[in-house]
């Protein structure tokens, strides 16, 4: 979504550079401009995370020293990003309360993946779970899932993990982009490696990727974005999410 913004440049040799590239380049002012701020965000986005995170840790410290001074000193802890959104979405994004599912769904169609009979079903269950704990969303995972053809039903054990909130101190959990990954190559390449390897380039940056449920060697990620630069898709988004993690599958729509 385009902004338009004024501001004044205490340097003219910055505009007679940024000038010179336009005309070389063929490009407006504006969008030089633009280019230009656009590749400062992923280093803003980590000193303004790195700001909140030594916020907290000087909190927890602070209250450290009020019960009992160490008589060691001990070096400066150091949190990552992963680490503390982690710890955030644990204590103020999803809810204490977890649901277990054992219940079969009608299944007509002839493979097995999920059909949209029992999508249709499951979401009428979470948006009645939803209202009942007053939750904004709720994710249904499944963790042992069987198909019987024969009677034309499917399901099996699940995990049902509601979310009370999904807006951190300026930081958005962005639970339209969850992607399953397997645990082995999570720990062997990384999540950006896994990400090329399995051909689903993130949307946009992020200050990280965290694990928000494991199960079958499948971790299911989740990434943390800056809130602003979430898109209204994304952030209005649906209140429920069905994952198969079976079949690699994330459904946000029935």
């Amino acid at each position: 979504m385009k902004k338009r913004i004024t501001f004044s440049v205490n340097n003219s040799s910055t505009i007679d550079a940024i000038d010179d590239y336009s005309n070389a380049k063929g490009y407006s002012r504006s969008e030089v401009i633009s280019f230009l701020l656009n590749a400062t965000v992923p280093a803003l986005n980590k000193i303004t995370s790195q700001y909140h995170i030594a916020q907290t840790l000087e909190s927890t410290l602070g209250c450290i020293f009020e019960e009992k001074v160490p008589s060691i000193a001990r070096g400066e802890p150091k949190l990552t990003y992963e680490e503390f959104f982690h710890s955030v979405w644990n204590t103020h994004i999803r809810h204490r309360n977890e649901v277990v599912d054992q219940d079969f769904y009608a299944h007509k169609i002839p493979h097995d993946k999920m059909g949209k009979s029992e999508k249709k079903l499951i979401h009428k269950k979470l948006s009645y779970i939803i209202k009942s704990f007053n939750v904004k969303k709720a994710i249904f995972i499944y963790t042992d899932r069987r198909v019987n053809h024969k009677h034309l039903i499917a399901g099996g054990l699940s995990n049902i993990i509601l979310i009370k909130e999904t807006v951190y101190d300026g930081c958005f959990f962005d639970l339209s982009s969850i992607v399953i990954m397997p645990i082995f190559e999570l720990i062997t390449f990384g999540v950006e490696a896994v990400l090329k390897r399995n051909k689903t380039p993130p949307k946009q940056s992020c200050y990280c990727w965290i694990p928000i449920y494991y199960t079958n060697d499948l971790a299911v990620m989740v990434p943390v974005i800056a809130e602003g630069d979430t898109p209204q898709k994304a952030m209005k988004g649906g209140d429920a999410i069905i994952i198969n993690p079976f079949n690699g599958e994330v459904s946000h729509t029935f």
